[in-house]
């Protein structure tokens, strides 16, 4: 099993001397953990504590990810899981945990593996299986990153949504923070992650006979797993189903406000 980094160590032993109940982040595919600051701090102010850990054998540092990805390239959703389990399991309270897009499926896999792992689950903009409708252009991004790198991977995945029919995001700030983050990301951990993304089963009907209390949320338009599959899914988990408006596949940055919200109701109730 992984070792804890300092760092994610670090966030445990603080939340455990606090005694607040923790939510622990879970990040997807063009996320690193510190993505999930922001919304530490708003958490951390509402009276929770926050853990935000990173993968198994995740380096300290970007810039020591970027010079050894190989540590990332041959990842499974089960050994991201298990490093959750390790970081959950350390906690003295049990966490309220939410994963976002991939971050759903490394969630699911820890609590299919030990249900006890969790108070309530947040599945936000993740589906049940792997993105069909994108399993081909996920394999292309996937090499393409492993070759050419982030850059022309970016352009290329932007150029092929917009001949898709996407619209560009309103907000020019969002549109810059999503190349921002993209940007930012090891290379190896993301082609891992698009591999992983094309061919994930769907494990919904176990994950029914197990889960916490749990809410499944996405944006109206969100453009990774279609609501009506995410809604499908809260359905066969007999979990709560919210639907962001003006939102798409990232609404903590599209509209943080109104998931913040969301979230606090949720939690605040189990």
């Amino acid at each position: 099993m992984a070792t804890l980094t300092e760092h994610e160590q670090s966030s445990i032993d603080q939340a455990n001397a606090s005694g607040l109940t923790p939510v622990v982040f879970i990040h997807g595919l063009w996320l690193l953990p510190s993505s999930w600051d922001r919304w530490r701090t708003l958490f951390e102010e509402a009276g929770y504590s926050t853990v935000a850990p990173g993968w198994p054998d995740d380096p300290e540092t970007v810039q020591q990810a970027k010079e050894h990805p190989e540590v990332f390239a041959h990842k499974t959703v089960g050994q991201v899981a298990d490093h959750f389990e390790e970081v959950a399991r350390a906690l003295t309270k049990k966490p309220a945990v939410i994963g976002h897009s991939f971050g759903g499926l490394v969630v699911r896999e820890a609590v299919l593996a030990d249900p006890t792992v969790a108070r309530s689950l947040v599945l936000l903009c993740s589906g049940p299986a792997a993105l069909d409708q994108r399993a081909e252009v996920l394999g292309r991004m996937a090499d393409g990153i492993d070759t050419v790198g982030l850059a022309p991977v970016w352009a290329i995945t932007r150029m092929m949504e917009l001949e898709s029919g996407s619209e560009p995001h309103q907000d020019p700030a969002v549109t810059a923070f999503l190349e921002r983050r993209f940007m930012s990301n090891d290379p190896g951990c993301l082609a891992a992650m698009a591999r992983i993304l094309a061919t994930t089963g769907d494990r919904t009907t176990e994950l029914a006979a197990v889960a916490p209390p749990t809410l499944v949320m996405c944006g109206e338009d969100d453009d990774a797993w279609a609501p009506k599959i995410q809604q499908e899914t809260a359905s066969q988990l007999g979990a709560r189903f919210v639907s962001l408006p003006e939102a798409a596949h990232s609404p903590a940055a599209e509209r943080p406000e109104v998931t913040a919200r969301q979230l606090a109701e949720f939690w605040d109730a189990s």
